[in-house]
């Protein structure tokens, strides 16, 4: 575990080294990133470090409709966004970027209306077809998306960052009586995002599996991103 982590530290004080892993050597990329699991149960990830992790997509506002009165309003409400205990680290990462051929968007897009007439669908269809063209290129039609993310990363006891390393060091799966405070740190962080949820006046949506790493695929290795296929989650994988 102390050599991941160094191996970590040393990239993020080594851009050259961040960089090169990037664009050069993408499939090892992944050694240098704090990732490790996915818990599909839960929404959650943890990190190499053994803390916990989650990622929410927030609903963008068009403010252009909006009234003074309006946009106050909104921007009082996203107070909400930063109430969080001591123990968590709070990032926002707004996005704007191409849309890729194999985004999944463009399925959903196809079925967004349910009983189209036959002339209209194939009108939508031969748009749909033409604005995908366009998708990984220069073109001044290439579709742009914007997304709006919210990471949390929740630091828990000492004594569960203990249990979780001495698991990695088993073959076979612990029980969860085993793992009693490692149990109780992840109920406190669920328990802790739902109300984050519940009492934000965005609305908020957790990211599972495939869309993290989709998301982290596009962040960080964009090189590959819009000229490829990639394999789709595997939970028995790690981030």
């Amino acid at each position: 575990m102390n050599n991941t982590n160094e191996i970590i530290d040393n990239a993020l004080v080594n851009r050259n080294q961040l960089a090169d892993a990037l664009f050069k050597r993408s499939e090892s990329l992944s050694k240098l990133l704090p990732y490790s699991e996915y818990l599909d149960e839960h929404k959650m990830f943890i990190n190499k470090d053994g803390s916990f992790g989650i990622v929410l997509e927030a609903d963008l506002l068009e403010h252009e409709p909006m009234n003074s009165r309006q946009v106050l309003s909104t921007v009082e409400s996203l107070k909400s966004l930063f109430a969080l205990p001591e123990n968590c680290v709070l990032q926002v990462l707004y996005d704007q970027s191409y849309i890729s051929k194999n985004d999944k968007y463009w399925d959903e897009i196809k079925e967004y209306y349910k009983y189209p007439h036959p002339v209209s669908k194939l009108l939508h269809e031969e748009k749909i077809k033409n604005i995908r063209e366009k998708c990984n290129s220069e073109h001044e039609l290439s579709p742009l998306k914007r997304k709006s993310l919210i990471s949390i990363r929740f630091f828990p006891s000492k004594a569960c960052v203990s249990e979780w390393k001495q698991s990695l060091g088993k073959d076979e799966r612990l029980l969860f009586d085993e793992m009693k405070e490692f149990v109780r740190q992840m109920k406190l962080f669920t328990g802790l995002v739902k109300q984050y949820i519940e009492n934000s006046k965005v609305k908020l949506r957790i990211l599972n599996a495939q869309e993290l790493i989709t998301h982290l695929r596009q962040f960080f290795n964009p090189k590959e991103f819009y000229r490829r296929d990639f394999a789709k989650y595997n939970k028995h994988h790690s981030i």
